[in-house]
């Protein structure tokens, strides 16, 4: 693993953390699955300082830009789609078909409000303004260009959709599946915030309710999103991806008395 590229398999699809930017975690996914090149997620971009390095890093990678034939975005928010377009104001991945959930279209192109007076406390007035109006300005620049779909859609042979309400009402979870193997991209379900180091257990306790309703514009229901899926892959040890988890954001969960703890992958054999 480098410091901001970690190759890794789902059964026969090949794919790639890439770490946008030095910052903060920020963890794109790339899948290529023999027939598509699939990026999930495009990060900064040029929108906020320092700007995102995914161009650089895909090129690095060996994936120019114009080699991504699908953009996958899990939802609206400007960490997650700033880097739809280049420094110069183009699409930056040309060829790409660029898929958003219907229902964040909708509650981004509506007057609902993004952020609340918490947001505002705890992340300050230049970064809550900025994640109030980019997104809706962005998406209308790439309005001809967005594919709106339905939750619980196959996008492409192995790749699925699936509703994850609550940090945003329309933002998507994505299942890859290939051979007996699967990996949940779950995007904004979890932070680095959100959890709290336990050394006795190798592993992660997962939740603080008063940090992470701060970005939710639905708290209960982004738990509730995120406990529904949690029951589902515990038990099976499915691996799962993290946005915003340390890189690579690689790890499952396990149950723990009524709450959860994650365990990142590089603990595991």
């Amino acid at each position: 693993m480098s410091d901001f590229l970690y190759h890794f398999t789902v059964g026969h699809f090949s794919c790639v953390v890439i770490k946008d930017g030095d910052d903060w975690d920020r963890n794109v996914l790339l899948v290529n699955t023999g027939q598509h090149h699939v990026l999930i997620d495009t990060g900064n971009g040029d929108a906020l300082s320092p700007p995102g390095l995914l161009l650089d890093r895909l090129t690095t990678a060996g994936i120019p830009p114009a080699a991504i034939d699908v953009v996958i975005l899990s939802h609206g928010d400007i960490d997650h789609i700033a880097g739809l377009m280049d420094a110069r104001g183009n699409i930056a991945f040309p060829h790409a078909r660029h898929v958003l959930a219907r229902e964040e279209w909708v509650f981004w192109s509506s007057h609902t409000q993004r952020t609340s007076p918490k947001h505002l406390e705890v992340m300050g007035e230049e970064w809550t303004q900025l994640a109030e109006t980019f997104p809706r300005t962005r998406l209308v620049q790439l309005r001809d260009t967005l594919e709106l779909i339905e939750a619980e859609t196959e996008i492409v042979p192995g790749i699925y959709a699936m509703a994850a309400p609550g940090h945003t009402p329309g933002m998507i979870a994505i299942a890859v599946s290939s051979g007996n193997e699967q990996l949940y991209f779950i995007a904004d379900m979890i932070y680095s915030d959100d959890v709290t180091y336990a050394g006795e257990e190798l592993s992660e306790a997962i939740g603080n309710p008063e940090w992470h309703a701060v970005v939710d514009v639905d708290p209960i229901g982004a738990i509730m999103t995120r406990d529904q899926l949690f029951e589902r892959v515990a038990s099976e040890q499915t691996l799962l991806m993290a946005y915003h988890l340390p890189f690579p954001g690689l790890g499952h969960v396990v149950a723990h008395d009524r709450s959860w703890r994650w365990r990142p992958l590089r603990m595991l054999p």
